[in-house]
């Protein structure tokens, strides 16, 4: 029920401004998911365990999570 009722405050919000004249863009479905995850790429690049094997694995599992 949270995020249902997140996604309707947002999207009643947006709608409102929009009336109101103000240029808006909501994208439902973003949420903090995407920071997490570029965190944790980026704490493995900065590891000491990122040697050019690893970092190749990396880098694929990097663009696979786009």
């Amino acid at each position: 029920m949270g995020h249902a009722f997140n996604h309707t405050v947002m999207d009643s919000l947006t709608r409102y401004h929009r009336m109101k004249g103000a240029n808006t863009l909501w994208v439902p479905g973003t949420d903090h998911a995407g920071i997490a995850t570029q965190i944790v790429v980026c704490l493995l690049y900065t590891s000491d365990a990122a040697d050019e094997e690893n970092l190749v694995y990396i880098s694929v599992v990097a663009v696979s999570l786009k």
